[in-house]
C-alpha cells in the first residue's frame, strides 16, 4: 500500500498508465516489493543497509587512524630532536631545521601565537624568542651589534656564485 502511495505522489502511476504493459509492470513491482522488503523486519532493512554502507565507513575511519599514527608518529621523531640552547646556533641552521625548531615549541611545548614556516630571518628571530623565554639570558651568546638573522649567508658558507647577478650590456638586437 505504501508503494502505490508513493507511487501516486512522484507520478509513477501515469508514467505506467501511459505503457503498453502498464497494468502488469505494476503489479509486478508490487508483488517484488511485497515479497522483499514485506517479509523483513525494519531493523533487519537497517541491518542491511549498513552492511552495504560498512566497506565505505571501514575505508574512512581507516584513513582517519592513519592520521593520528602519523601525527604520533611525527610528535615521538620531535620528542628525539636536539634543542638549540644559543643564537649562535641557530645561524648555522637551514630553513628545514629551523622549522623544525619551531614545530617542537608549538607540538611539544604548546606554545601559540606563531607560525612554522617563512624565511630564514622571519624564523630565527622566533626562535630566538621561544629559546629566550625557555632558557633566560644566558642563550645570547652573539657578538654586539650581530642580530642572528642572517644565517649561513653572513658566513660565506654558501657559494658565491648564488649572490652575483650578470649584468647585460644594455644593447638589444634590432628586428629588421
Amino acid at each position: 500500500r505504501m508503494g502505490a502511495v508513493l507511487a501516486e505522489r512522484d507520478d509513477t502511476v501515469e508514467w505506467l498508465r501511459n505503457k503498453p504493459a502498464g497494468e502488469k509492470i505494476w503489479r509486478l513491482a508490487a508483488r517484488r516489493w511485497r515479497k522483499g522488503s514485506g517479509s523483513r523486519t525494519m531493523q533487519q532493512e537497517r541491518e542491511i543497509k549498513g552492511a552495504l554502507k560498512a566497506p565505505e565507513r571501514e575505508a574512512k575511519l581507516e584513513k582517519k587512524r592513519g592520521g593520528r599514527k602519523k601525527k604520533a608518529e611525527e610528535l615521538e621523531r620531535l620528542k628525539g630532536i636536539s634543542l638549540a640552547r644559543k643564537y649562535s646556533e641557530l645561524k648555522k641552521m637551514g630553513n628545514e631545521r629551523l622549522a623544525e625548531q619551531l614545530k617542537f615549541y608549538k607540538l611539544i611545548e604548546k606554545k601559540t601565537g606563531f607560525k612554522t614556516t617563512g624565511t630564514g630571518p622571519e624564523m630565527r628571530t622566533q626562535l630566538q624568542s621561544l629559546i629566550f623565554e625557555k632558557f633566560g639570558l644566558g642563550c645570547n651568546d652573539l657578538a654586539e651589534g650581530d642580530a642572528g638573522t642572517d644565517g649561513r649567508e653572513s658566513d660565506g658558507l654558501r657559494r658565491k656564485g648564488c649572490r652575483e647577478t650578470v649584468v647585460g650590456s644594455g644593447a638589444k638586437k634590432k628586428k629588421a
